[in-house]
């Protein structure tokens, strides 16, 4: 039972180095795939590390052909679980190991564990006095991928580009009868995207996102994608395409650019145009 990790990169800043050197001598392989425009100057000093296996995309192709990228070479390696982690995010030394030695029991103990996620800010537990739960989906960041099992369901959808790539692979893989499971107990320092709680009009916003207008587009675009493909978790999607441009409206700076991208994306999901989107 071997693991490799895979960080994706997108026009790093400085604390990105940091955030990579929390983990990067807890494994003995780390992939680091690089969607950026431009190779950063921290690109140099990772290459120092023995373990690291530097991947260009040689510009953005998008997270979800990134992380095929990560799974194709993993594979390649002959390895069987691939942790994937966003450039945003930190492990200490006591939640990785952990997380990795609680994970290695839950593959043991189920065959069918497809993924296992581990908590964060903004995740809200099924059941907070469990230390593990049966989750519909798990983020990139932390994300545990069975290779075996990925190999049968297929790479992550390249079309989608960004958001909701890690919701839909999780959505498949329960749909063909396997788990996706969620570690408790542990918690990973992630922020996603920016949130934070924020209070406006009396009405408290607990995980509120300054997304811009091209994430706006891609949420609201994938989301119709989700909910057309994966009908049972419609009532969930639909929701959250009615509160998004409520947040957008009440909370948001830049309204009308952000309401432009939010319409788009649900035309364009609503048209199965999907891809990159290169303006708004």
């Amino acid at each position: 039972m071997n693991f490799a990790m895979a960080v994706i990169l997108y026009q790093p800043e400085k604390n990105v180095l940091e955030n990579i050197r929390s983990y990067i001598n807890l494994t003995e392989k780390l992939y680091i795939i690089d969607n950026s425009n431009t190779q950063s100057l921290i690109i140099h000093q990772l290459q120092q590390y023995p373990q690291v296996n530097y991947l260009s995309m040689q510009g953005n192709k998008g997270i979800a052909a990134a992380l095929n990228v990560g799974v194709h070479q993993a594979l390649q390696d002959k390895i069987d679980y691939l942790i994937t982690m966003d450039q945003d995010s930190q492990f200490t030394n006591d939640v990785f190991y952990g997380y990795i030695y609680t994970a290695k029991s839950l593959f043991k103990k189920f065959s069918n564990a497809a993924v296992i996620g581990i908590n964060y800010d903004g995740y809200s537990q099924k059941n907070p006095d469990q230390d593990i739960e049966v989750a519909d989906e798990v983020i990139t960041s932390g994300m545990i991928i069975n290779l075996k099992i990925m190999k049968e369901l297929g790479d992550f959808i390249e079309k989608l580009f960004i958001d909701y790539v890690d919701y839909e692979y999780c959505y498949r893989a329960r749909k063909a009868g396997y788990l996706c499971l969620m570690v408790n107990k542990y918690k990973l320092n992630h922020q996603v995207g920016g949130m934070r709680p924020i209070v406006k009009y009396g009405i408290h916003f607990r995980n509120h996102n300054e997304h811009n207008a091209i994430r706006q587009y891609y949420m609201a675009r994938n989301a119709i994608y989700v909910i057309k493909k994966y009908p049972e978790m419609a009532m969930k999607w639909v929701k959250n395409l009615i509160k998004a441009p409520i947040k957008i409206i009440l909370v948001d700076d830049d309204k009308v650019s952000k309401s432009k991208g939010y319409i788009e994306g649900i035309i364009d999901g609503l048209r199965n145009h999907y891809g990159p989107k290169t303006y708004l």
